[in-house]
């Protein structure tokens, strides 16, 4: 279907509707795409396949790579155990937030690092800015929650 609209005839004012099939055509071709993305739905989610990690009486945790991104979720210890079961939850000390924002930097650096809480969640998550696709991604987890661990007083082993 070609846009149509009215042109005025000089000082007459006489209208009439003009039908430009090329403006249209060039009007398609450079035009933002939305609606079609619109009709397509929802994106599929891709699932991520979350490393599970415990820090015996200290935290427990998971992390993958996402994208460019590493992602970590942490919860104090027996949390998820203890709202399942229905039991009170206990909470992280106030120590765990500065212990968690230090080993995460002194693995991935200062400006790659974002650390939130999620009292909802009864969580932290951290985000490692460009060491999802890194060769040695999981290693470089597997010391960042390493690092935690030794930092909140857990042993080697």
């Amino acid at each position: 279907m070609s846009m149509k609209w009215e042109e005025v005839e000089g000082k007459t004012g006489v209208r009439r509707q003009v039908d430009r099939p090329e403006y249209d055509e060039a009007v398609r071709e450079h035009s933002p795409v939305l609606g079609s993305e619109e009709k397509k739905g929802p994106k599929k989610f891709e699932p991520v396949q979350m490393q599970p990690v415990i820090s015996y009486g200290l935290f427990e945790g998971e992390f993958a790579a996402k994208g460019t991104d590493l992602i970590f979720h942490f919860w104090p210890y027996k949390y998820r155990e203890d709202l399942a079961a229905g039991r009170r939850t206990r909470k992280f000390e106030d120590r765990f937030e500065p212990h968690l924002k230090t080993a995460m930097t002194s693995v991935f650096g200062q400006n790659r690092v974002e650390v939130l809480e999620d009292p909802e969640m009864g969580s932290y998550f951290v985000r490692a800015f460009g060491f999802g696709d890194h060769d040695f991604w999981k290693n470089l987890a597997i010391d960042a929650c390493k690092s935690l661990h030794s930092r909140l007083g857990g042993s080697e082993g």
